[in-house]
């Protein structure tokens, strides 16, 4: 379980067969945040897997921090490529989180009055010459726009960039001050 790729396949597999899981017994946005939630955790996974076996291979020797950093970002970055790419293809075939937000956005606005719509338009100058129509088919297209597999996506690669940096630096120092007493 060294090898970066070997460690992000299998758990990047795992997570899809647990994201389908979940989507097909919760509601969509529940499903999401639990997908999530086994995202944090699977990086975590793959960044100590990787670090610990990589290390063991070469007997525990001492190295810089940041070579063990690299050790440890090769794990989740890997695991986040492949995550990416099942991320677009899962919200790609399962529209019911897609659905889901059009739907609600529909609800809104059969409960919103005309007064709230003109109020909410002229809020914002870009909106303020708009036809009422203008303004909700724009707002139909943001909302869309906002969750398309696409952008999902991109948001969802941002977050785990991040959240792989940050957990790579955690436990990279975790590893070197508390198990290697270095």
């Amino acid at each position: 379980m060294h090898n970066p790729l070997t460690t992000g396949i299998i758990l990047s597999l795992i997570w899809v067969a647990i994201r389908f899981g979940l989507g097909q017994f919760l509601p969509p946005e529940t499903a999401m945040k639990g997908g999530i939630m086994t995202n944090i955790f699977f990086i975590l996974m793959s960044i100590f897997f990787v670090f610990y076996f990589s290390k063991k291979r070469k007997n525990f020797e001492r190295q810089s921090f940041m070579e063990d950093l690299k050790i440890s970002l090769k794990g989740g970055i890997v695991y986040v490529v492949i995550i990416s790419v099942s991320i677009y293809g899962y919200y790609s075939l399962d529209t019911s989180l897609y659905d889901h937000k059009i739907e609600q956005f529909e609800t809104r606005l059969a409960k919103t009055s005309k007064e709230e719509i003109l109020k909410e338009k002229n809020n914002n100058p870009e909106t303020k010459n708009m036809t009422s129509d203008e303004f909700i088919m724009k707002s139909r297209e943001n909302t869309a726009a906002m969750a398309s597999p696409g952008t999902q996506t991109i948001f969802s690669t941002l977050a785990l960039t991040v959240w792989c940096l940050m957990a790579s630096i955690l436990c990279t120092y975790v590893f070197r001050k508390v198990l290697l007493k270095q």
